[in-house]
């Protein structure tokens, strides 16, 4: 599960933890160099970046190790600042095309807390289908928290194309 860094506010459902943009970015850096994607079970983050300013608005970030071969996790974190602005839909509509067509997985899933609306309702407009509730599955600054999980075949991905 995605649950590593993040800046003020970016990660209220995940992390426990806040830090500055600088260091969320020098920590993913330096916690993805010299892994590649698909070859090792693991996380891989990407950094999202403003197309005209170049600047950090987020990750999106990849497991390879659940829930076994051909099937992958996907995660996403954006800064406050940026979020509503299309940038988690552009980076996973692209992530989720490349991970189907490149690593040709059979099926994804990804974890939300269930306070979360915005981005379980991005899920839903990407194709994914929740398939459960998970009860008190993580904990968050003491308490625990619920997660819904979804999940997106290849084949109803295709659909969609």
């Amino acid at each position: 599960m995605l649950r590593l860094w993040t800046a003020p506010g970016a990660g209220r459902y995940t992390e426990d933890k806040d830090c500055d943009p600088e260091t969320w970015v020098k920590n993913m850096l330096a916690e993805m160099k010299g892994k590649q994607p698909g070859r090792e079970a693991a996380w891989f983050n990407y950094i999202i970046a403003e197309k005209k300013t170049g600047a950090f608005a987020g990750d999106i970030g990849v497991g390879f190790f659940m829930p076994g071969p051909g099937q992958a996790e996907l995660g996403y974190r954006m800064l406050p600042e940026v979020q509503r602005r299309g940038y988690a839909t552009e980076a996973a509509k692209g992530m989720i095309a490349h991970l189907f067509t490149t690593h040709k997985l059979h099926r994804l899933h990804a974890l939300v807390a269930t306070p979360n609306v915005p981005s379980w309702r991005l899920l839903e407009r990407l194709g994914f289908r929740r398939e459960g509730h998970l009860k008190e599955s993580f904990p968050k600054n003491g308490a625990w928290m619920d997660d819904y999980i979804y999940g997106l075949l290849e084949s109803e991905w295709q659909e969609r194309q």
